[in-house]
């Protein structure tokens, strides 16, 4: 991040882009074991950050049911809220699978240390947990 930040000398610079960036590759190298880039290869960003960013997006907009509880569900299927936010769940849902199979692969190449999945997933295979 300071070696960016430092060979940027005349472009302004985006620190809560920035910061956001550090923290994914911080925290995903972490629970996941490594960063996954996102999908459009000219992104700086991670899928997780565009995840992130289409679901805070989808639920920043106006929507009828936080309004009318009753009635408002019909005008977010006619407007496409609905379909939005499913869509964001069906791509965190589809993330998450990946990077479970991922640590299912018995050719990955693995670290030194294990990271938050590998631990789940080692609980899970145990049934030992004292987590109910």
């Amino acid at each position: 991040m300071i070696d960016s930040v430092s060979s940027n000398s005349t472009d302004p610079i985006d620190v809560f882009r920035m910061l956001v960036n550090l923290t994914d590759k911080i925290l995903s190298r972490i629970a996941f074991g490594k960063t996954f880039q996102s999908r459009d290869q000219s992104s700086d960003g991670s899928r997780l950050q565009e995840i992130l960013y289409d679901t805070m997006e989808a639920l920043n907009g106006f929507s009828a049911s936080d309004f009318l509880p009753s009635v408002g569900w019909i005008i977010d299927r006619i407007t496409g809220v609905h379909g939005r936010i499913e869509k964001c769940f069906h791509d965190f849902d589809e993330y998450f699978q990946d990077i479970i199979d991922i640590h299912h692969n018995p050719e990955r190449q693995k670290s030194k240390h294990e990271d938050l999945i590998d631990v789940l997933l080692k609980v899970e295979k145990d049934g030992r947990s004292t987590i109910h």
